[in-house]
């Protein structure tokens, strides 16, 4: 009898003991998952800080610097072309975005091709802001980018026969892509001038191809 009492003590308390070990368990397995996502947290800190040190060339507000160098080629019944200076400013904002202001002057020589004695020199000046947007982030390599502006500009023509001066705002569209070299793009692209507002077409002649460059800080 006091066997079978001993018996029967030693089964509930081996029992307690089961019961007490995966109590253990049981309570060990929160503690185990929340140290698990604390280290995984304290170990993506650093590399989401050193991304955000990394966008050196596109902190929010950081300075846009560039200047374009344009030329354009006369067509149909006309020959000659025309260079271009465009330098402008501007500010970055939600990382794709520059808001900023441009200021262009170009030189142009137009002559009618069945008569090159008839010349026209023209001296063209605007200035408007721009909106631009990058279609990738700034930070990589390669990138494209698309712009509009919003200019007021005058256009002075001088030749033998005719002399006047226009003025004039008007919308450009831009497309184009860089190579980025540490904070310095190389850039080319494309314009597009409407012409509305007494836009003269010699404006659209100098606003169609470009190349230049762009430092961002």
């Amino acid at each position: 009898m006091k066997q079978i009492k001993e018996l029967k003590g030693f089964k509930q308390s081996n029992i307690a003991m089961k019961l007490g070990i995966k109590q253990q368990a049981y309570n060990f397995k929160p503690m185990k998952t929340l140290i698990i996502v604390i280290l995984m947290f304290l170990c993506k800190v650093p590399i989401g800080h050193a991304q955000t040190e990394n966008r050196d060339t596109s902190s929010r507000f950081g300075l846009h610097l560039g200047s374009n160098f344009g030329f354009g080629f006369a067509g149909g019944t006309y020959g000659g072309g025309g260079i271009k200076l465009s330098p402008r400013i501007g500010v970055h904002f939600k990382n794709k975005f520059v808001l900023g202001i441009e200021y262009n002057t170009d030189y142009q020589i137009i002559y009618l091709k069945d008569s090159i004695a008839q010349t026209s020199i023209s001296l063209s000046r605007w200035i408007g802001p721009f909106l631009r947007y990058n279609f990738f982030l700034p930070q990589k390599e390669w990138n494209m980018f698309g712009t509009i502006n919003y200019v007021f500009g005058s256009d002075f023509v001088y030749s033998t026969d005719v002399k006047y001066r226009k003025t004039y705002n008007t919308l450009f569209l831009g497309l184009g892509c860089s190579y980025r070299v540490k904070k310095t793009a190389f850039e080319a692209g494309y314009r597009y001038t409407f012409l509305f507002n007494n836009t003269p077409v010699e404006t659209r002649w100098a606003n169609t191809i470009f190349i230049g460059l762009t430092r961002n800080f």
